[in-house]
């Protein structure tokens, strides 16, 4: 099957080539990956830079450019109507994938059960820092996992 992955970009100059890095060194097994289409909406930073600089040096990356930041609900919808691939997976631009087989488990829940229709994973900080910002962020998000269970 055929992957195509969305990064949603806002701002995110100091962290999409990391983002980046992450999807390209993916281990899919018997799947590919078709696309890599970073959905940037607003930014004013260098972020489209950074990726248009992979985007010539690997063929799969993507800019999508939206002038004016219309917020992430648009730059899904843009993905989701654009995708070429057969399963989509979305992550956010200050995100990174923390192993070379984080999409491989998801690509087999889905095909292991043909009821599923979309399956998600869980999202770990790791800058928890001393800074409150940072550690408030990371509360939210294991208190968010914790009510998903």
């Amino acid at each position: 099957m055929k992957v195509s992955v969305g990064i949603f970009a806002y701002n995110e100059g100091g962290s999409i080539g990391s983002a980046l890095d992450s999807v390209c060194t993916q281990d899919l097994g018997e799947h590919s990956l078709s696309e890599i289409m970073v959905v940037s909406f607003g930014s004013t930073d260098c972020t489209n830079a950074v990726v248009h600089e992979r985007a010539r040096k690997n063929p799969l990356i993507r800019l999508e450019q939206q002038p004016v930041c219309r917020g992430k609900a648009a730059s899904v919808s843009h993905f989701l109507a654009h995708a070429k691939g057969d399963i989509l997976v979305m992550m956010s631009g200050d995100s990174e994938l923390r192993s070379h087989r984080a999409i491989l488990p998801l690509i087999d829940a889905l095909n292991s059960d043909p009821t599923l229709g979309i399956v998600g994973a869980r999202h770990c900080v790791i800058n928890q820092g001393k800074r409150f910002v940072a550690f408030a962020g990371g509360r939210v998000w294991s208190t968010l996992h914790r009510v998903s269970l």
